[in-house]
């Protein structure tokens, strides 16, 4: 335990974690514009959908785009997280949205968008993710054409459903301060975006991994100080030799004190 001078008491972070979840209210949430193709780019199209096709590949998005204007009412771009600090029951925690700090290996093929981190009701997949150079991760929501999906998206138009919760995984922690009086703070510098929901209630961060679920994997996490430590003062001397009759001598005086 870590108690601080605010009353609080953190319990300490182990050397593995389950995935986090965290939540944003939702500020950003434009709908996509739908594009008008040219004669010439619908050819084009038709040819990357034949090539994707004859290769036994899944056509891209993009190319499923209606060719009408006006705006797309299933795609969203929206902002999935930032470098917010929140309280977690080990101190607070920063997620680094420096380049490299975020592992978009999982994002590249799409975040499933869930109805309160229920892995059971996809209602939606973030596509395009990426970290701008506000520090932000953002994506490209597309709903599902499903009814829960589409009454979902409705409420979040509605500013019913007004936060929006990232699940990820944290790989290694530097912690950059340490004090009796503010507690530990640990910055995320490489961590995992797993999945993205929408929630009705904010979950409450503070609380412990203990209280999760049993059987929630777990992922390794390395801690590292910010500060490194420091060499220890070594000076260089000389050692006395020692003759066989010192070492005799000082066996003798053992005997005799015994």
């Amino acid at each position: 335990m870590n108690p601080t001078t605010t009353g609080r008491v953190y319990e300490k972070l182990g050397d593995s974690l389950p995935m986090l979840t965290r939540e944003f209210e939702i500020l950003e949430m434009v709908p996509v514009a739908k594009r008008v193709l040219s004669d010439a780019d619908r050819a084009a199209r038709e040819l990357r959908r034949k090539a994707k096709a004859d290769a036994g590949e899944k056509p891209d998005p993009d190319d499923e785009d209606e060719e009408e204007a006006g705006a797309d009412e299933d795609r969203f771009n929206i902002s999935i997280s930032s470098e917010t600090p929140v309280e977690r029951w080990y101190g607070k925690e920063i997620l680094d949205h420096s380049p490299g700090a975020v592992d978009l290996s999982r994002a590249k093929k799409g975040l499933s968008f869930l109805d309160s981190h229920d892995a059971k009701s996809v209602i939606g997949i973030v596509e395009k993710a990426k970290v701008g150079d506000d520090k932000k991760l953002r994506g490209q929501l597309r709903f599902s054409r499903s009814a829960p999906a589409q009454a979902v998206k409705q409420d979040v138009k509605d500013g019913i459903r007004r936060f929006i919760s990232v699940g990820y995984a944290v790989n290694e922690y530097t912690l950059e301060k340490s004090s009796k009086e503010e507690g530990d703070t640990y910055r995320a510098t490489k961590w995992t975006p797993m999945e993205a929901s929408s929630v009705g209630v904010p979950a409450d961060l503070s609380v412990g991994h203990e209280s999760r679920k049993a059987g929630d994997r777990m992922f390794p996490v390395l801690v590292r100080s910010a500060s490194p430590a420091s060499e220890p003062n070594l000076k260089e001397g000389t050692v006395p030799e020692i003759t066989v009759a010192d070492s005799r001598a000082a066996g003798a005086e053992i005997i005799r004190l015994g």
